[in-house]
């Protein structure tokens, strides 16, 4: 005799999401990491970096960014971050520093939204 199988529901996938707004500098870099490590990340969660409105991209600010989401692309976090197609400037930037992008679903319903915003001062 055949028993019924036990059907289990999926869980569902939930998205935090960072926007970096303005100069993706040093600071910002930094901001994006310690936001990162302070996010504590249930299984169910996929993670976004917005760069999006992005406007400029120095070399330190870059370099932080590029450490701070390979280290948890390592630690198993499923973590990508979406660009503009019209911004070919920062998307060759990141393509050239292995930051994966566009990977993650955007129908994702979002369980936190998180802005950083950094302006540099002429």
């Amino acid at each position: 005799m055949l028993a019924p199988a036990r059907v289990e529901t999926l869980p569902v996938r939930r998205l935090v999401t960072i926007d970096l707004i303005g100069d993706l500098d040093a600071e910002l870099g930094a901001s994006l990491a310690q936001t990162l490590d302070g996010l504590t990340f249930p299984a169910d969660c996929d993670v976004l970096v917005n760069f999006k409105r992005v406007v400029g991209i120095d070399g330190a600010g870059l370099a932080a960014a590029a450490r701070a989401i390979a280290q948890k692309r390592l630690a198993g976090w499923p973590i990508s971050a979406s660009v503009s197609r019209r911004n070919r400037s920062v998307r060759n930037l990141l393509a050239s520093s292995r930051i994966p992008f566009d990977e993650l679903p955007a129908s994702l319903p979002s369980v936190r939204h998180i802005m950083i915003a950094r302006h540099a001062r002429d």
